[in-house]
């Protein structure tokens, strides 16, 4: 958080508009992680873009369960396990098309204080 935190006061310093945001995430199944940390960071990172004047927005709804990959067994004997980091390439393009929204809302409307 310290290094995230000394790009965003550089990029602030330098005009530069930055848009963080919360990767998708499986909703299907309980996450990996502990809740509590997971819900920490989330605070954390969106309190950091308030402090800096970025823009801060939480995707993990944004690719739906079905466009979630798959990766080979890390067991012996298992098969396919499910992947909570990856996905299909329409699950990409879901994501690809909210950035692209998020991207061009910045350019049209950067944040008060912030790059022209």
């Amino acid at each position: 958080l310290d290094a995230l935190a000394a790009l965003l006061e550089s990029a602030r310093t330098r005009g530069v508009p930055v848009q963080l945001y919360i990767a998708p995430i499986r909703n299907d199944l309980p996450l990996p992680y502990d809740m509590a940390d997971y819900r920490a960071f989330k605070d954390d990172t969106r309190a950091l873009a308030d402090r800096f004047g970025a823009r801060w927005t939480d995707l993990e709804g944004v690719v739906p369960t079905a466009d979630w990959g798959e990766k080979g067994a890390t067991r012996l004997g298992g098969g396919g396990e499910v992947d909570f980091m990856h996905f299909k390439a329409t699950g990409h393009a879901k994501l690809a098309a909210r950035l692209k929204s998020l991207i061009e809302d910045m350019v049209e409307t950067p944040p008060a204080g912030g790059a022209p």
